[in-house]
């Protein structure tokens, strides 16, 4: 908000750009409201009130297509159960990608995350894992012809 009563959006841009803000205040001849080309005030002055009445606007979840308001839609996606997920020993190799909700699941039977490090290690004396080991800890592989090395 400025001087004025002119609003212009402080939230970051489409494809996670910068906001229309930060975009007028980084023009080097000196940032003017873009409505009545007035100077800037050096501090914004926040609109509490449009703030508020945008939050409280409808939005959707980028991953469920969950209807809630746009104040409430960030926090709803960073715990949203069909966000984009990938496995937590994807730096040992496991590509598995997926849905939030499926990662728990997929990683306690993932063969280079927890379930290699608590079920399936190697024999002493050895750095892997044999076939009879992943056999009898994860009936699912048992006909694999050649374990995983770790």
């Amino acid at each position: 908000m400025f001087h004025a009563g002119h609003l212009m959006c402080a939230e970051a841009g489409a494809e996670g750009g910068d906001a229309c803000s930060t975009q007028v205040r980084s023009v080097r001849t000196g940032a003017k409201c873009p409505v009545c080309r007035q100077a800037l005030p050096r501090d914004p002055i926040r609109g509490l009130t449009a703030e508020q009445t945008i939050a409280a606007l409808p939005a959707t979840c980028r991953h469920c297509d969950a209807g809630t308001t746009r104040g409430e839609v960030l926090g709803h996606e960073t715990q949203c159960p069909r966000a984009p997920a990938r496995c937590a020993a994807g730096a040992d190799g496991c590509g598995w990608e997926g849905a939030a909700g499926e990662r728990e699941a997929h990683e306690a039977t993932c063969m280079r995350g927890r379930a290699a490090t608590q079920h399936h290690r190697p024999e002493q004396g050895s750095n892997q894992c044999t076939l009879e080991s992943i056999k009898r800890c994860t009936p699912e592989y048992a006909d694999l012809a050649n374990p995983p090395s770790y």
